[in-house]
C-alpha cells in the first residue's frame, strides 16, 4: 500500500501530556455579611525525578510522547527533568529522528534560560525597509502565541496541540504527521523568519481522477486547493505567521479545518 494511501484513515492523536496545569481558587462573598476568607487552594505537589508517574512514563511512553514531555516540561522551567526524558529518549529510541530535535529544544532553553516553547522575538523582516518594526517594538511571543522560525519549533508548537509532527529527512523546514499522512512545511521565509505553514497531503490515485473533477473542488471550495503533480494528487492549506506570532488556537483550528477538508477532497477524487 502507497505511503499515502492511508488518508482516510480515523485520526489517532498521540495520548496527552501527563503534566496537570493548576489555577488557584477563588470566591465571594453572597450576602451583607462579610464572608469568610476563602480556604487557600494546595499548593501543586513539587514534581521530583523520584516520582512513581514520571519514572513509569520514562519507561512506557513512545518517541513522540517523550518529544511532548520534554517540550512541556521545558515550558514549566523544569529542564532537569527534561534532559532525564531526552536521555530516556536517546537510551530507548536511539535511531528516532526525533533525537535531534529533542537535543536541541534542551540547547536552546539551556542557552537562553527560557522555556522553549516561547523563543526570543525573531529579527525584524528584510522585506522592505519602509514597512519594518523596529525590533524594539516587535512584541515576544509568550504565553499562547509562538514563532515557528524552524523544524524544532514547528515540532514542538504541533506538540502542544497534539499533532506529532515526524522531521522529513534531509530537510530543515518541513515533518510530518504519521496518522493522518500530511507534510507541514515552513514557507516564505527571510533570513531566521518564516511567514507561512503550508499543510499538503499527496494521493496515489488508480485510477487518477481528471483534472476536471479536481477542479470542482477548487471552483465549489473555499478552503484548500486540490491539483494533479504527476502521478499524485496534491491537496494543501496556508496559514500566515503573524509580525507578533502565531496564537496556538489558531494553529489548532488550522489543522482540525486541514483535516476534515483533505478528508472531504480525497472522497471527492478518490475512484468511486
Amino acid at each position: 500500500m502507497d505511503f499515502w494511501d492511508s488518508a482516510d484513515r480515523a485520526d489517532n492523536c498521540a495520548a496527552g501530556l501527563w503534566l496537570k496545569k493548576y489555577k488557584a481558587a477563588s470566591g465571594s462573598g453572597t450576602t451583607a455579611k462579610a464572608a469568610p476568607a476563602p480556604t487557600p487552594a494546595p499548593a501543586p505537589t513539587k514534581i521530583t525525578a523520584n516520582d512513581p508517574t514520571f519514572q513509569s512514563n520514562l519507561n512506557q511512553f513512545g518517541a513522540d510522547q517523550l518529544l511532548a514531555l520534554t517540550n512541556e516540561l521545558l515550558e514549566t522551567g523544569s529542564v532537569d527533568l527534561a534532559k532525564l526524558a531526552r536521555n530516556a529518549l536517546l537510551q530507548r529510541f536511539p535511531d528516532s529522528p526525533l533525537v535531534p530535535v529533542v537535543a536541541q529544544l534542551i540547547t536552546s532553553a539551556s542557552k537562553n534560560g527560557t522555556p522553549a516553547g516561547t523563543p526570543a522575538p525573531p529579527p525584524v523582516s528584510n522585506k522592505s525597509a519602509s514597512s519594518a518594526k523596529p525590533a524594539a517594538t516587535v512584541a515576544a511571543a509568550a504565553g499562547d502565541r509562538f514563532y515557528i522560525n524552524d523544524l524544532p519549533t514547528l515540532v514542538s508548537t504541533f506538540a502542544r496541540i497534539g499533532v506529532i509532527m515526524n522531521p522529513v529527512s534531509g530537510s530543515t523546514l518541513e515533518a510530518q504527521e504519521s496518522t493522518n499522512l500530511f507534510t507541514a512545511y515552513l514557507s516564505d521565509c527571510s533570513g531566521s523568519r518564516c511567514y507561512a505553514i503550508q499543510l499538503l497531503a499527496k494521493y496515489a490515485l488508480t485510477p487518477m481522477p481528471t483534472q476536471d473533477k479536481v477542479q470542482t473542488w477548487n471552483i465549489d471550495k473555499l478552503y484548500g486547493r486540490g491539483y494533479v503533480s504527476g502521478n499524485r494528487v496534491n491537496f494543501d492549506m496556508v496559514l500566515r505567521i503573524p509580525d507578533g506570532g502565531i496564537d496556538i488556537k489558531t494553529l489548532d483550528d488550522f489543522v482540525v479545518l486541514y483535516k476534515g477538508a483533505t478528508n472531504s477532497f480525497y472522497n471527492l477524487v478518490k475512484p468511486q
